[in-house]
């Protein structure tokens, strides 16, 4: 449906279908279709007139890794409990003017990886194109299109004029889609395809001439595809419509724009009601089967409330499927106009197809039997038994050929070889098993060293990430985290990388302390790394952050010390911190603090973690570990969710809940008490989420998400903490039920210990972190081990936030697992800012909130690349830290100064006017 005339269907309802079983009914598709498609075919013609197949139509992509992270199919499942077997995928970003924009791609590639997925796992995938401008004149796919498709005929016919400019690049267009349809083929995914719907009602560009020019397109894409391009994977759907301007109503549907039965398996039509209307649109049922006969099936291909299944089958009017539109773009929030009661109830009845309903079609790469599972070996798929391999050949039910690798032995691995066609950035998919136990931990790695840990967590493909490959012959390994792991197979797709486009501090009430720092950081984003080192012990710590020890061995292995600094509140609370011996507790703490009062002071970076010790104060833990089942000897197994009622919201009334309140209200005191002196900081609370060692990560993603939200409305809401940028940490990509949610957090990052000496930039895991935050928040490495090497991650594209290195006191020694060489190379490197390049808190402006004096702006500071400078006839020198003149220039308005070819380092700006003369700091 169009987007733009949302409002306008809004308020009226659109057109719908049902169908009860007939002899009439073709028992096959009208394509030489896929074993694939076949089967989906046969599987809705048996139930036809029995059972209907729920589905739901997915807008917004950002986020959506897998299906149970698409923002629609996630609301079907919290609305009913249940998952919808057929989901509607747009091919509207596949051409058109900004085709070849990276987010365009990138909303086409997650549609594609969706119906892969929901296909292995036995649902249908049900695609529609919203046809955007052939011409590229714009990006309408209404009538606002400047493209006539009526000029690609001959005059005066509806026969194609093949020399025609709107036949080429129709066809252009058409070969695009018929691609992506053969990669699904090539893979074994068959779907249902709704091509130019709508058409009578003359809203899209397709529906602008006559019924028999219509037919003519309909045809001439039916052909090419098909009979040309050898797409078999596909159910085609021909979708009746009023004509434009009749009432909407179902005896005004017109038939006469139907291609052919040859042409079609299925009738469908869009209907929308008002919300909570769940009758069965009987009326729109029986006027397709007086107008068309009983020779098709018929569906609901786009509703707003979904017809209640009672009514169906009262009325006799049973669809094949239906398919509410979505709640993620727009107002309308199509799945919402359907009430959770009858979302559930509708969802439970049996004669409703869920996906958890659904068998495995026996087609797909991930579950086809045959004799010799390398026959199922493509240029992108390589079975893990066909691959070169240390490990044991497993039979599994649930696995392509019956088969797959499991590694049981540490030195076990299994090597896949890709033919790459071009340098780029590519998916890798791995399909995973779990005969044993979820959560085993491998490594994808590649030669040159890259590499990322994946948990098997289910059956199925599980996306490793985005990978630079170059052109050629390369080894991609699988080696233990753990042991004891099966693979499958691997898959490697091209993909498109997007670039981050940070949403903004959440914290409406941000202090200007914190205004300043979440700047600092934004404008540094993508092209700076501010370097940053975890204190550990504070024993001989006098509150200066110069002369801690940590810090200090930093700067002796680099002769610089980091921008960014790190402590722990995880002695400010607990049963010693309360206790009468809590002396030591409180000078930790207190220490603590002082020192990120004077790195603040200097112009660094606070950055506040908080291990929260056991808020019931039976133990002083906070690791909550589980070796073979069995809690280990003096952790706790502290459970927040006694605190919660049984509908999961916090009973205020437990002392679990007053205990939890007092510690966030201890740690929010300490805040305000920076508050009032200026300060502001970084805070990450509740780290490495799903990891399952600390007690806050052993209740569900849904559970945890709940803690991290009393947190922050505790400080933020009630207590009026308002000088934190806040950091969501989780365990791993695939930690998205983890969320919090993106209103109250402003930086997403991970924790990465590699071996010591290892200086990969991580880009796969930033990349996955980009997906996961949805494209909008900045990315920040917040523990490591070793430090990220900077032209690592500048030829990477994976230009952390920060990095924090572990601390090196208490014996852990994790600056000693980088060399005093790379040190030195890290923390003088042009691209990672270090302390002394830091510009100082009083004197930091950015873009946002130039450095202004009697009409005089320059911004941004630190600068990059060009430094502006706005001043009336004024005379501007740069002068270096020696007082040598290194540009000089005359502004009159707005003029530009290049600072490419300067140092890093500290440059002062002199602006002489009739005003007298200004001075400024400038950092490069």
């Amino acid at each position: 449906m169009d987007r733009k005339l949302l409002n306008f269907y809004a308020s009226l309802a659109l057109l719908g279908f049902g169908a009860t079983a007939s002899a009439a009914i073709s028992q096959s598709p009208v394509t030489g279709s896929t074993d694939g498609a076949k089967n989906i075919y046969k599987f809705l013609y048996d139930n036809y007139g029995k059972k209907t197949v729920s589905g739901v139509q997915t807008g917004d992509m950002d986020g959506a890794s897998a299906l149970k992270n698409q923002k629609d199919f996630a609301a079907v499942v919290e609305k009913s409990g249940k998952q919808p077997a057929l989901v509607g995928l747009d091919l509207l970003m596949l051409t058109g003017a900004k085709e070849t924009d990276s987010w365009y791609q990138s909303y086409t590639e997650t549609c594609v990886s969706l119906a892969k997925e929901l296909y292995q796992k036995g649902g249908i995938p049900a695609f529609t194109w919203h046809w955007k401008d052939p011409s590229r004149e714009t990006e309408e796919h209404s009538t606002k299109a400047k493209f006539d498709f009526r000029t690609a005929f001959k005059s005066g016919t509806t026969e194609w004029d093949k020399e025609s400019d709107a036949y080429k690049i129709m066809i252009k267009d058409i070969d695009a889609v018929s691609k992506v349809f053969l990669r699904l083929q090539e893979d074994g995914v068959a779907c249902i395809w709704r091509p130019l719907h709508e058409a009578s009602g003359a809203w899209f560009w397709w529906g602008i001439g006559t019924a028999e020019q219509y037919k003519a397109l309909y045809k001439l894409m039916y052909d090419r595809m098909v009979k040309d391009n050898g797409v078999n994977n596909c159910l085609w759907v021909w979708n009746i419509e009023r004509l434009n301007k009749a009432p909407y109503d179902e005896n005004v549907l017109e038939a006469s724009w139907y291609p052919g039965d040859e042409y079609c398996d299925f009738i469908s039509v869009d209907v929308y009601k008002d919300a909570n209307d769940n009758g069965s649109l009987s009326g729109y049922f029986n006027k397709i089967q007086d107008l068309m006969g009983s020779d098709k099936m018929i569906a609901l291909s786009e509703n707003g409330p979904i017809p209640d299944v009672n009514n169906m089958h009262k009325d006799g009017a049973v669809w094949s499927w239906w398919m509410p539109w979505y709640d993620s773009w727009g107002d309308s929030k199509f799945i919402s106009q359907t009430s959770n009661s009858v979302w559930k109830s509708n969802m439970e009845d049996e004669r409703v197809i869920t996906l958890e309903d659904m068998k495995d079609w026996g087609t797909y790469k991930g579950s086809v039997v045959v004799d010799d599972p390398c026959t199922l070996n493509t240029s992108v798929h390589i079975e893990a038994e066909c691959a070169d391999y240390k490990g044991v050949e497993v039979g599994s039910e649930v696995c392509s050929g019956g088969k797959a690798v499991s590694v049981q032995d540490a030195d076990g691995y299994i090597n896949f070889e890709f033919d790459i066609p071009a340098d780029g950035n590519y998916d890798i998919i791995l399909g995973g098993a779990i005969p044993y136990d979820a959560g085993k931990v491998c490594v994808v790695k590649l030669a040159d060293g890259t590499s990322v840990e994946v948990a098997i967590n289910e059956n199925g493909p599980h996306t490793v990430g985005t990978f630079k490959l170059k052109e050629g012959k390369q080894t991609i390994s699988v080696v233990p985290g753990w042991t004891w792991w099966v693979v499958d197979y691997m898959e490697v797709n091209p993909a498109v990388v997007q670039e981050v486009k940070p949403s903004g501090i959440t914290d409406s009430k941000a202090t200007a302390s914190a205004q300043a720092l979440y700047r600092f950081l934004n404008e540094n984003f993508g092209k700076n790394i501010i370097s940053g080192f975890m204190a550990g012990s504070m024993d001989g710590s006098d509150g200066t952050f110069k002369n801690h020890e940590d810090y200090k061995v930093v700067y002796t292995k680099s002769g610089k010390y980091p921008a960014l600094g790190g402590v722990d509140f995880m002695n400010a609370t607990g049963q010693s911190a309360y206790g009468a011996n809590a002396s030591w507790y409180t000078d930790y703490t207190q220490k603590s603090v002082a020192l990120m009062e004077d790195l603040w002071s200097l112009g660094g970076i606070p950055a506040f973690t908080w291990h929260w010790r056991d808020p019931s104060y039976e133990t002083d833990q906070f690791y909550s570990r589980y070796e073979g089942g069995q809690l280990k000897e003096g952790d706790t197994d502290f459970d927040f969710t006694v605190a919660m009622n049984a509908d999961g919201s916090w009973n205020e009334n437990s002392t679990i809940y007053k205990n939890m309140i007092k510690d966030i209200d201890v740690i929010a005191d300490f805040f305000l008490d920076m508050q009032k002196k200026g300060v502001a900081g970084i805070f990450r609370p509740l780290h490495e989420a799903s990891g399952g060692w600390f007690w806050w990560g052993r209740q569900g993603g849904a559970n945890y998400a709940k803690l991290y939200q009393l947190i922050h409305h505790e400080m933020v809401d009630v207590k009026g903490v308002h000088n934190l940028i806040w950091v969501w940490n989780p365990q791993s990509v695939a930690d998205t039920d983890w969320n919090p949610g993106e209103d109250i957090y402003d930086v997403i990052s991970i924790d990465i210990y590699n071996k010591a000496f290892d200086y990969q930039s991580n880009y796969v895991v930033f990349n996955n972190l980009k997906k996961m935050s949805g494209y909008k928040k900045l990315i920040a490495l917040s523990e490591n081990g070793p430090v990220v090497d900077a032209d690592a991650c500048v030829e990477d594209e994976a230009m952390w936030s920060w990095m924090m290195p572990w601390y090196q006191s208490w014996g852990s020694n994790f600056a000693d697992q980088t060399s005093n060489d790379e040190w030195k190379k890290v923390m003088n490197h042009d691209k990672v800012i270090s302390l002394d390049e830091m510009p100082g808190w009083e004197a930091y402006t950015s873009v946002d909130q130039a450095q202004g004096n009697n009409g005089i702006i320059i911004y941004p500071n630190p600068v990059n690349d060009v430094l502006t400078v706005i001043a009336e006839n004024a005379l501007v020198k740069i002068l270096d830290i020696s007082g040598r003149t290194i540009a000089s220039t005359t502004a009159n308005g707005e003029e530009k100064i290049s600072a490419r070819g300067w140092e890093k380092g500290v440059y002062t700006a002199v602006v002489i006017s009739d005003k007298g003369e200004k001075v400024f700091k400038i950092i490069k």
